[in-house]
């Protein structure tokens, strides 16, 4: 009988190693060309649609679910960052480099009340703004191709006026801070008009609202 519980127990847990074995290691290291010592930033795989906060140059590994194709990229506060990775991502090939350089001091820094439509420069978008777009039926939250957005947002449109608009992937780190600006920027209006009750409403998670 105790023979017979080994080989049970044997046999179960093969399918989890077997899963365990399709995870692939990714290998995160930095190349810094600027005079920091020090980094804040985020990093994207925008197949997972997963953003890692990262608070060091230090390197460091991502558990992939599979070998195969994916797209990365990075984003800081106080450098330009490029990132290299192969084609494909395999248990030989899975070293990602994020290349750190200068970083344009004439670039404005943006706010959460900065608003982009259509990759226009951004302005600052006032509640009367706000309430005009929304009489106008112009005013959406905005989903990525990374975000499947299988909701249905008429009934939250008819109540509260703002629907959605599904833009291209979020790749790279200008558009994850366009996004998330735009959408905090209707959040606080909402929840101005609303309190956070709002929420409750939502019939799927706009991308940078929790």
């Amino acid at each position: 009988m105790k023979q017979l519980f080994l080989i049970l127990v044997f046999v179960a847990d093969i399918p989890i190693c077997k899963a365990a074995e399709k995870n692939i290691t990714a290998q995160v290291v930095f190349e810094n060309l600027t005079e920091n010592t020090s980094i804040t930033g985020k990093f994207f795989i925008k197949e997972l649609n997963k953003v890692i906060e990262v608070h060091s140059m230090e390197s460091f590994k991502v558990i992939l679910p599979e070998k195969g194709k994916y797209s990365f990229g990075f984003y800081a506060e106080n450098a330009e960052a490029s990132t290299t990775y192969p084609n494909r991502i395999t248990s030989g090939k899975h070293t990602i480099l994020v290349k750190l350089t200068k970083k344009d001091n004439n670039t404005k820094p943006l706010t959460t009340n900065t608003i982009f439509i259509n990759k226009a420069q951004p302005f600052e978008l006032s509640n009367t703004a706000l309430e005009e777009m929304l009489q106008l039926g112009k005013l959406n939250f905005i989903f990525h191709g990374i975000q499947e957005v299988i909701a249905d947002f008429s009934i939250f449109k008819e109540k509260y006026g703002i629907g959605y608009n599904t833009q291209n992937c979020i790749i790279d780190p200008a558009t994850y801070k366009r996004t998330t600006a735009h959408n905090q920027r209707i959040e606080r209006y909402l929840t101005e008009q609303y309190g956070v009750a709002w929420k409750n409403d939502l019939p799927a998670k706009p991308f940078g609202i929790k």
